[in-house]
Protein backbone atom coordinates (compact mmCIF):
# COMPACT_ATOMS: atom_id res chain seq x y z
CA UNK A 1 0.00 0.00 0.00
CA UNK A 2 1.73 3.37 -1.02
CA UNK A 3 1.59 6.25 1.13
CA UNK A 4 -1.31 7.88 -0.28
CA UNK A 5 -3.29 5.07 -0.35
CA UNK A 6 -2.67 4.37 3.35
CA UNK A 7 -3.30 8.07 4.43
CA UNK A 8 -6.19 7.58 3.06
CA UNK A 9 -7.80 4.84 4.65
CA UNK A 10 -6.61 6.77 8.28
CA UNK A 11 -8.75 9.39 7.27
CA UNK A 12 -11.62 7.56 6.00
CA UNK A 13 -11.27 5.71 9.32
CA UNK A 14 -11.12 8.87 11.60
CA UNK A 15 -14.03 10.08 9.88
CA UNK A 16 -16.19 7.01 10.07
CA UNK A 17 -15.47 7.27 13.59
CA UNK A 18 -16.61 10.29 14.18
CA UNK A 19 -20.00 9.60 12.26
CA UNK A 20 -18.69 10.80 9.01
CA UNK A 21 -21.09 9.75 6.25
CA UNK A 22 -19.80 9.39 3.00
CA UNK A 23 -21.76 10.61 -0.21
CA UNK A 24 -21.53 7.38 -1.81
CA UNK A 25 -23.46 6.09 1.12
CA UNK A 26 -26.26 9.14 1.29
CA UNK A 27 -26.87 8.33 -2.68
CA UNK A 28 -28.17 5.22 -1.53
CA UNK A 29 -30.62 6.80 0.32
CA UNK A 30 -33.73 8.17 -0.87
CA UNK A 31 -33.80 11.97 -0.30
CA UNK A 32 -36.64 12.55 2.20
CA UNK A 33 -34.60 9.84 4.37
CA UNK A 34 -31.43 11.26 3.73
CA UNK A 35 -32.71 14.75 5.15
CA UNK A 36 -34.44 13.32 8.01
CA UNK A 37 -31.27 11.23 9.26
CA UNK A 38 -29.65 14.45 8.99
CA UNK A 39 -31.67 16.72 10.89
CA UNK A 40 -31.49 13.98 13.48
CA UNK A 41 -27.56 13.86 13.53
CA UNK A 42 -27.19 17.38 13.62
CA UNK A 43 -30.10 17.45 16.22
CA UNK A 44 -27.65 15.17 18.38
CA UNK A 45 -24.69 16.70 17.74
CA UNK A 46 -26.16 20.43 18.98
CA UNK A 47 -27.39 18.66 22.06
CA UNK A 48 -24.05 17.80 22.58
CA UNK A 49 -22.58 21.18 21.76
CA UNK A 50 -24.75 22.61 24.31
CA UNK A 51 -23.49 20.11 27.00
CA UNK A 52 -19.88 20.52 26.39
CA UNK A 53 -20.46 24.79 26.61
CA UNK A 54 -22.79 24.33 30.13
CA UNK A 55 -20.20 22.45 31.54
CA UNK A 56 -17.59 24.99 30.34
CA UNK A 57 -19.30 27.73 31.81
CA UNK A 58 -20.34 26.23 34.79
CA UNK A 59 -16.92 25.33 35.66
CA UNK A 60 -14.89 28.21 34.73
CA UNK A 61 -12.23 27.23 36.98
CA UNK A 62 -11.49 24.33 35.37
CA UNK A 63 -8.40 24.26 32.56
CA UNK A 64 -8.58 23.29 29.45
CA UNK A 65 -7.08 20.53 29.32
CA UNK A 66 -9.89 18.85 31.96
CA UNK A 67 -12.32 20.35 29.77
CA UNK A 68 -10.72 18.41 26.91
CA UNK A 69 -10.49 15.13 29.00
CA UNK A 70 -14.44 15.79 29.94
CA UNK A 71 -15.24 16.07 26.08
CA UNK A 72 -14.22 12.77 25.58
CA UNK A 73 -15.23 10.88 28.52
CA UNK A 74 -19.02 12.71 27.40
CA UNK A 75 -18.21 11.17 23.88
CA UNK A 76 -17.37 7.60 25.36
CA UNK A 77 -20.61 7.37 27.36
CA UNK A 78 -22.79 8.71 24.35
CA UNK A 79 -21.14 6.28 21.70
CA UNK A 80 -21.90 3.47 24.45
CA UNK A 81 -25.63 4.66 25.17
CA UNK A 82 -25.92 5.02 21.27
CA UNK A 83 -24.72 0.97 20.91
CA UNK A 84 -27.12 0.20 24.30
CA UNK A 85 -29.99 1.98 22.12
CA UNK A 86 -29.21 0.33 18.75
CA UNK A 87 -29.67 -3.31 20.67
Amino acid sequence: MSNKESAKAAVLSTAKRYGYVDDSLWERVAPDVRREIQEICLAKDELAGHSIKTYALRCPEVGSKTISTCMLIEDSQTRKEHLRERR
